[in-house]
């Protein structure tokens, strides 16, 4: 069911949002789990949980990384809203930083505004999962996230 639903927000992804042609699938990832930070300041100031870690979830989320053939990686992302864009549409300028027989790391940086890093891997079990995280700081609500994710599809 897990690898269905992973089909389907790919091709949904591929049907709504303009990639380069011939781009394909890296991984394809669900809901992510884990923790997020919002500092007293801006709009979270007031609220009661700012200046701590919290538990913090995107259940609805999903996104799919695709390579082109001109080796440009591209983040499509299914979010809590139902929305779907492209990271590179959205601005951001995507690098592979690292990478091993098990592992493949990341790094999608929007300028002014944020950075995300992405650590694929297969463990010993041969499931497939990422840990990502992301640092917002040009926003009207900054926060820090670390996260989690299952992955239905994993190939580098």
């Amino acid at each position: 069911m897990r690898a269905l639903a992973g089909m389907f927000v790919g091709a949904l992804m591929g049907s709504f949002v303009p990639v380069a042609s011939h781009a394909a699938d890296i991984a394809r990832c669900g809901a992510s789990e884990g923790y997020g930070y919002f500092p007293k300041i801006g709009f979270a100031a007031s609220d009661q949980s700012a200046g701590e870690w919290t538990e913090d979830r995107i259940s609805n989320g999903r996104f799919t990384v695709t390579l082109s053939d001109a080796n440009e990686f591209d983040i499509l992302v299914l979010d809590a809203t139902g929305g779907i864009y492209s990271s590179r549409s959205s601005g951001a300028v995507i690098r592979m930083i690292g990478k091993t027989d098990e592992a493949l790391a990341l790094i999608a940086i929007y300028p002014g505004t944020s950075i995300e890093t992405y650590t694929f891997v297969r463990n010993v079990d041969g499931d497939a999962e990422v840990m990502w995280t992301a640092n917002k700081y040009g926003t009207l609500i900054p926060k820090a996230g670390s996260y989690r994710a299952a992955c239905s599809f994993l190939a580098f």
